[in-house]
């Protein structure tokens, strides 16, 4: 019967008319899309690992002119205008002794390691002085989203004001309080820092290499110098038998040091 009425739950719950699927269409699939799986370089075929390292190579010969052909980087290791204290850190990649090895190096100068692990220090102390539910540090609270895409995924991010004051850090903001015990621990126990290699084997691109190095900056010479030493030892991790010398560290904060730099290089 065409003119019957329809029943409540007929209202509630309509049937869509049919559609004919596309040819491959799955209707489980999100909108969203299909996250990726990471996958360590050193799980791919020796085939696949043994392209990417002819790939490396072929871009050394284009770029020799610029890095030499031992490695390539980015552009902020030949630039002889920008500050010392900006070229504290880099990533470079070369390729190994073995055809089917290419290392993705993070090299970062023995000032560089020292400020890192006293900031570390300070923002871990900071924690244990707070609360539960305030001291656990989240690297999403300090950033704010500020545009999203038709999904309503985030694609862009602005640093988020923290201006709010604990009783527990007298009076002062996390910030501040962590910038007045790095002073300290840098004036009273200063953290202790090795030359060193240390790999790691999660990386998709290459095989990961973190390095500390005693050198003013990290520059061509550096890289070459790093090198030289990684492939002496081995290919291996090491560090070295003593710290880095005292006086070859900064007696002050890397907020202070980089304030140094005039305005118009910044």
């Amino acid at each position: 019967m065409k003119n019957r009425l329809k029943t409540l739950e007929e209202i509630l719950n309509p049937r869509r008319p049919f559609r004919r699927r596309r040819r491959g269409w799955n209707p489980r699939r999100k909108r969203m899309g299909v996250i990726r799986k990471l996958r360590p370089f050193v799980t791919r075929s020796n085939r696949k690992r043994a392209s990417e390292v002819i790939k490396l190579r072929n871009k050394l010969r284009l770029r020799r002119h610029i890095y030499g052909g031992r490695f390539i980087g980015t552009s902020d290791l030949v630039d002889p205008e920008r500050p010392i204290l900006y070229k504290q850190e880099a990533q470079v990649f070369f390729p190994g002794t073995d055809k089917r090895v290419l290392w993705n190096v993070q090299i970062a100068t023995a000032r560089k390691a020292f400020w890192d692990e006293v900031g570390d220090m300070a923002l871990k102390r900071t924690a244990a002085m707070l609360p539960r539910e305030k001291g656990p540090f989240d690297i999403r609270d300090m950033f704010e989203p500020v545009s999203f895409n038709a999904w309503g995924q985030a694609t862009s991010y602005t640093m988020r004001e923290r201006n709010e004051t604990y009783e527990e850090l007298g009076g002062m903001t996390r910030r501040e309080f962590e910038a007045q015990l790095e002073k300290k621990i840098i004036a009273s126990e200063p953290p202790e820092i090795y030359e060193s290699f240390s790999i790691d084997r999660g990386y998709e691109y290459g095989i990961g290499l973190h390095v500390v190095v005693d050198s003013e900056m990290i520059d061509r010479e550096t890289v070459e110098r790093v090198i030289d030493r990684f492939f002496a030892v081995g290919e291996t991790d090491w560090r070295a038998e003593s710290p880095v010398p005292r006086d070859r560290l900064p007696f002050e904060t890397e907020m202070e040091a980089l304030m140094t730099i005039p305005e118009e290089q910044r």
